[in-house]
Parts: structure tokens; sequence; C-alpha cells
């Protein structure tokens, strides 16, 4: 995923009405850990704030496979996770860590 150059990241609010972003700005921290730039997500902070739950889905065209990765998601806005990430100079806000609880490819 480090090398693809965005990915889609869905979120739904309590009522379950989905909001779907482009990312591009990313940083794979582990096998669990996926850091995300907040980068003016207005509804999807808001879903995150509601409901926890998110999934990912990338394409690895010269491979022909799809990855989707379901998980939880959290804000960070201080602490060293934070202040890492924000180095790479992209972040506008805050960031978001999300954990994955298991993974589908195809």
């Amino acid at each position: 995923m480090n090398e693809d150059k965005a990915f889609a990241f869905a979120t739904t609010n309590k009522e379950g009405v989905p909001n779907i972003n482009m990312i591009g700005v990313k940083k794979i921290e582990d096998d669990e850990t996926i850091l995300l730039a907040d980068n003016y997500f207005n509804k999807t902070l808001a879903n995150i704030k509601e409901n926890a739950r998110a999934a990912i889905l990338t394409k690895r065209a010269e491979e022909k496979l799809r990855y989707q990765l379901k998980g939880t998601c959290q804000y960070l806005n201080e602490g060293q996770k934070y202040e890492d990430f924000k180095k790479m100079g992209k972040i506008k806000k805050r960031i978001l860590s999300c954990q994955g609880d298991g993974y589908f490819q195809s």
C-alpha cells in the first residue's frame, strides 16, 4: 500500500449513511495500523465520532489484485505518532489511526 498513490476510505454515520474519500497522504505503521492525514475530512470526522468502523479499498493494477481492509479508527491530534507523521509536512488538521481487524484480497 505504500506504493499506491491513493486508496478509497469509507465511513458511515450512526444511521448508516456512507461517505467515501480518496486518501493520498498515508503511512503504514505496522501490520495492523495505517495513519491517514485529515485534509479537511468534515463528513469523515463526524462519522468517525459516531461510528469508528471504516473500510479501505486499494487496487494493485500490476498484480491484478484488490485489497479491502476493515477496522476501527480514532483521531489523533497530539502525541508521538501525530508529531512523527506531521513531519511529513502534508497534514492540514489531524490524523486518523486506523487499526485493521481483517482484510479481504481478491
